[in-house]
């Protein structure tokens, strides 16, 4: 099965900013399948329960931040 991989290069900042934000691509929800949901209730009373990873949409999207600090 294939796969695609998203890969962060880092490089040091030539402006002042000490703070990146990145955002990747939207994926699935690995948690839920990418249903968004799953059973839940008990046998006499199964009810949809929303996923409390993706919060029921079945999918997520990374943000990472990277902050830059001094060496000492």
């Amino acid at each position: 099965m294939s796969k695609t991989q998203q890969i962060i290069v880092l490089e040091s900042p030539s402006l002042r900013n000490r703070t990146e934000k990145i955002t990747g691509a939207v994926q699935s929800c690995h948690y839920c399948c990418g249903s968004g949901w799953f059973w839940g209730g008990d046998r006499m009373a199964p009810e949809k329960t929303d996923c409390p990873m993706c919060k029921g949409s079945g999918k997520l999207r990374p943000v990472v931040t990277v902050v830059w600090e001094d060496v000492e």
